[in-house]
């Protein structure tokens, strides 16, 4: 049976902020695409994401096979 893990992303101001509850370091320098791309080189496929448009804040689900 396959196996997944999961990334849970918060981001802010349209930059990640959190991965997993962890704040990023540096992360008022982290531009999304740039980031997500980055994932994807690493196996992640974004499968999920919610958005509150006023804030700016969004959550972003990843997920990748588990080896």
């Amino acid at each position: 049976m396959q196996k997944w893990e999961y990334l849970f992303v918060g981001c802010e101001g349209g930059r990640p902020r959190w991965v997993n509850g962890s704040e990023l370091a540096g992360w008022k320098s982290n531009e999304l695409f740039a980031w997500a791309n980055q994932r994807g080189e690493e196996g992640w496929e974004l499968v999920s994401d919610s958005a509150e448009i006023p804030h700016l804040a969004y959550q972003l689900v990843f997920k990748r096979p588990k080896s």
